[in-house]
C-alpha cells in the first residue's frame, strides 16, 4: 500500500512540474500598421485602393450608392458594401474566397469580413482550432491557445490585438473577420456637432 502511495505521489509530482513548465498563452500585440492581409486586402486600406484589387468594381451601382450614403447624417462618414470577386476582373487571384464584406468610415476600411467557398467546393472543418491554426500559420497571428470564446456563437473564437480584433468561425465553411474601432470616437463628435447646430438653428 506504501508503494502505491509513494508511486501516486511521484506521478502527481511529475504531472505538477509538466504544467508548469508549459508557457503561458502569449497576448496578441499586434498594432493595426500589422494587421495581416487577405490576399493583398487589409483593414485601413482606402477605398480607391480597395476597388484596384478587383478591376471594374468601381463602377459598381451598388458601391456608388454606398459611398454617397456615408455623407452627413446619419453616417456621418460610415458604410458598407460587399465585392464578390468573380464579378470583377482579378478573379483568379481570389479562388476561393466567395466574398468579401467591407465597412469603412471615411472611405477607409475598419471591418473585412472573408468568406471562403462552401463544402465541398471548398473545405469543411471540424474545430475552429483547426481553422485558426491554419490562418496562424499562414498569416503570422498567435495560435489556438492565444484565442478565447465568443459569445456570440459556439462556432467562433476570437483574437484580441492591441490595435484590432480578429474572429473565425468555422463548418462547412471558413469566415474571418477583421475589426477595428478607432474610428467611432469621430463618428459621436459629429454626431454631437451636428445636434448642436440643429439646436443653435432652432427659431421658437
Amino acid at each position: 500500500m506504501r508503494v502505491i502511495l509513494f508511486i501516486a505521489v511521484i506521478l502527481l509530482a511529475g504531472f505538477s512540474t509538466y504544467g508548469q513548465t508549459d508557457d503561458p498563452p502569449q497576448p496578441c500585440t499586434l498594432k493595426i500598421a500589422q494587421a495581416p492581409a487577405i490576399r493583398g486586402v487589409k483593414l485601413g486600406m482606402t477605398v480607391d485602393e480597395l476597388v484596384a484589387l478587383f478591376p471594374g468594381s468601381s463602377e459598381s451601382f451598388n458601391l456608388k450608392q454606398s459611398l454617397a450614403a456615408a455623407e452627413g447624417y446619419p453616417n456621418f462618414g460610415e458604410t458598407g458594401f460587399g465585392i464578390h470577386p468573380a464579378n470583377w476582373g482579378n478573379k483568379e487571384r481570389f479562388d476561393g474566397i466567395t466574398d468579401y464584406y467591407f465597412r469603412l468610415f471615411d472611405r477607409r476600411v475598419f471591418i473585412m469580413s472573408v468568406n471562403y467557398s462552401q463544402f465541398p467546393s471548398g473545405a469543411r472543418w471540424k474545430t475552429t482550432d483547426d481553422l485558426i491554426q491554419r490562418f496562424s500559420d499562414a498569416l503570422h497571428l498567435p495560435g489556438p491557445r492565444a484565442w478565447g470564446t465568443d459569445p456570440m456563437s459556439s462556432e467562433q473564437k476570437k483574437l484580441k490585438c492591441d490595435g484590432f480584433e480578429v474572429t473565425v468561425r468555422a463548418g462547412d465553411h471558413g469566415t474571418i473577420t477583421f475589426y477595428t474601432g478607432n474610428w467611432e470616437g469621430v463618428k459621436r463628435e459629429r454626431l454631437a456637432a451636428f445636434e448642436e447646430q440643429k439646436r443653435n438653428e432652432f427659431r421658437p
